[in-house]
């Protein structure tokens, strides 16, 4: 039988489910051959090195044979802010200590459905009623849309009091200020901001005790004394280094998480844990977090929960080939007194970044590219990082 004029409903419907299928088969047979054969600029090696990455017939094999000279770098943001750099409203001007509430008001668009993009201003507000402790503090807040912001917000009521509300008039609230523009991102409020670091060892301190989430594993410097008198140096524990990858269905993920694993233990003999956050909910990890002195992770939502991290934590976040934004997470680690550094995975960062990063449709693309570090250029950062720590925790005697 013949069909014409226009088509009916179901037959556009599988025509259109058709031809996302056939997209999408394609996107994936692209990036496979990219990731596998490196074929294309950004992905050019030597002949030696192409060769013996066709030889390879899995991922492992793969980040095993890439042989580029990468650098870690180390990275400052500030960590204390005024207020008004990163809040505005009316409520600004109550703080004399005429007011009874301290209301903060969450501000709705297309970015703050994507969850860290939320704990940007959630994270903020907490600052503004650390900032007002005479004060009741109020959150205007519809609905959680993510299971993290969810147990945050639960958090807050449990532990801080905070009264939540979807609507209320006639007060003097704040708004957090918060840019999204990829084309500034050294802009002032692009990233992350609290007043004080002091404001995150609040929150997560308070966390920890009031969910009772202290225990044996928990990071930091020093252990409980087995022997009375015992000396500062006995009592300094080993760091615990923590693997925090991502899912297997989403980009940006360790595809060498368990070789990076074995090359910590054999080299340093340190306890080393592995974790994804994919059905974690918010106190499973924020105990993770508190239990990892070290953070080893590439850029995703999952580091939302920096702020957890124990007493002179350091962490190293990992950048696939195209994509860098240590603005975002960097500040985040400031704001928590974190040391932070980062390794961008690339060849050229400076021609593969303009390419990539270009617009929206670009960056998408680049996040999906794996994650797949020299381990030999890991392990000799990771060696600084444990003596940074070492001293951090030597300090705080």
């Amino acid at each position: 039988m013949v069909l014409t004029g226009r088509q009916s409903k179901p037959a556009l419907k599988y025509k259109q489910l058709a031809n996302r299928s056939i997209f999408l088969v394609a996107v994936l047979a692209l990036m496979s051959f990219l990731c596998r054969f490196g074929s294309v600029k950004f992905f050019a090696r030597s002949p030696q090195i192409s060769a013996s990455v066709q030889a390879q017939n899995s991922k492992m094999d793969l980040c095993l044979s890439l042989q580029r000279t990468e650098n870690v770098t180390t990275a400052q943001f500030r960590s204390e802010r005024q207020l008004v750099e990163f809040l505005e409203g009316p409520g600004l001007l109550e703080n004399n200590g005429n007011a009874l509430i301290a209301t903060c008001k969450f501000q709705y668009n297309n970015h703050s459905r994507h969850f860290p993009h939320a704990m940007q201003q959630l994270y903020r507000c907490h600052s503004w009623w650390q900032a007002n402790p005479d004060k009741q503090p109020w959150l205007v807040f519809k609905s959680p849309q993510n299971a993290f912001v969810g147990g945050f917000l639960t958090a807050l009521r449990d532990v801080f009091n905070v009264t939540i509300v979807r609507l209320r008039h006639n007060l003097k609230v704040v708004r957090p200020k918060v840019e999204y523009a990829f084309g500034s991102p050294f802009a002032a409020n692009f990233g992350y901001a609290m007043q004080s670091p002091r404001d995150a060892i609040v929150l997560r301190d308070s966390i920890l005790h009031h969910y009772d989430l202290l225990s044996d594993r928990t990071g930091g410097c020093h252990r409980k004394p087995s022997v009375v008198g015992a000396s500062v140096e006995n009592l300094m524990r080993e760091p615990s280094i923590g693997i925090l990858n991502r899912s297997q269905r989403t980009g940006r993920r360790f595809f060498s998480d368990s070789l990076l694993r074995d090359a910590i233990r054999e080299r340093f003999g340190l306890t080393v844990h592995m974790m994804t956050f994919d059905d974690k909910n918010f106190l499973q990890q924020v105990q993770f977090m508190s239990e990892t002195d070290i953070l080893l992770s590439p850029h995703g939502a999952q580091l939302t929960s920096i702020p957890f991290l124990p007493p002179c934590a350091r962490m190293m976040e990992f950048f696939p080939v195209g994509y860098l934004v240590p603005e975002f997470f960097g500040t985040l680690a400031a704001a928590s007194d974190v040391s932070y550094a980062y390794l961008y995975t690339g060849q050229d960062r400076i021609s593969e970044t303009a390419t990539w990063m270009k617009d929206a449709e670009s960056r998408q693309a680049a996040r999906l590219f794996p994650v797949c570090p020299n381990l030999e250029t890991v392990m000799d950062n990771l060696e600084e990082q444990i003596a940074a720590w070492r001293t951090c925790c030597r300090g705080k005697n």
